[in-house]
């Protein structure tokens, strides 16, 4: 949805098969990341959500190791170079007419497990192009409600790639509490509640 909407996403691909894998590996450039396309199935079956790989051989080893063949559950992703500082954050609250309520931009300083997982230090950062890229993908798909997206910045390009719009409320929304108390908990039930235009 985000490439037809003309949002930058990293390249990915969805084996079907080890054949795929051996397939994707003559063409790809390494690093590679490989993820779960349901994270939680993945570190269920294998004990891992992602994973950085460096080389055809470590791909396709990884892959008999963490798959299923019965019941496909792998993605292979670009894997856009930088630090944990370059991933971007966006919690965001879109109204009926997909405009954005509220949103505030963070940034990671440092992810668990090492660059590959959760927010384990962030700051607020704002940034104008995470927001418009946000507001306009949202309104092109006519999306309504919470919003918890993921940004990675490359310097290859000077863009913003699109990592993972999750249509709920992040693990670090409390880090994006304004001043006087709002965070997207409040502004939800305040939204059920018919009490945002008050």
């Amino acid at each position: 949805m985000a490439r037809e909407a003309g949002i930058p996403v990293p390249d990915a691909e969805f084996p079907k098969s080890e054949a795929d894998v051996v397939t994707f590996a003559q063409r790809a450039t390494f690093p590679v990341m490989v993820k779960g396309i349901d994270g939680r199935k993945l570190a269920a079956r294998a004990g891992i959500k992602m994973k950085i790989v460096h080389d055809a051989a470590e791909l396709v080893t990884l892959y008999r190791q963490i798959e299923d063949p019965d019941d496909p559950n792998v993605m292979l992703q670009e894997y856009i170079p930088g630090d944990d500082d370059c991933v971007w954050m966006l919690d965001g609250y879109f109204d009926s007419d997909s405009e954005c309520f509220y949103s505030v931009v963070g940034r990671k300083l440092r992810q668990t497990p090492v660059h590959t997982g959760a927010t384990s230090l962030g700051v607020v950062e704002p940034n104008e192009s995470i927001q418009q890229l946000t507001a306009d993908f949202m309104k092109r798909i006519g999306y309504k409600g919470l919003l918890d997206v993921g940004y990675r910045y490359d310097a290859r390009d000077g863009g913003y790639k699109l990592l993972d719009p999750n249509p709920r409320i992040g693990s670090t929304f409390r880090l994006f509490t304004s001043g006087d108390g709002w965070d997207m908990a409040r502004i939800v039930y305040a939204d059920l509640t018919d009490q945002l235009a008050q």
